[in-house]
């Protein structure tokens, strides 16, 4: 019941569209009932995810990491390029 986990899921419910717009993503979003975890991952087949990597994923994730650190009571902000792989 934090306030700033709902703040948070908010702001992802407000960028949830632009993200389901990016061609063949999968969004995610993990949170940890312990240590108050909030993330959202984006997944896309390589194929799609080379053309939003070479624009430095933008506008997108600039406008959403400056809206999350803003969100009262949330303190470690980063993101992060993983590699994902069915086994």
């Amino acid at each position: 019941d934090s306030e700033s986990l709902k703040a948070c899921q908010a702001l992802l419910d407000e960028y949830l569209p632009k993200l389901k717009a990016l061609p063949k993503a999968q969004i995610t979003r993990q949170v940890c009932g312990g240590c108050l975890d909030f993330k959202v991952s984006i997944t896309q087949p390589l194929e799609e995810h080379g053309s939003w990597a070479e624009a430095n994923y933008e506008p997108l994730e600039s406008e959403f990491m400056e809206k999350l650190k803003a969100i009262d009571g949330t303190s470690l902000h980063e993101t992060q390029e993983i590699t994902f792989e069915a086994l």
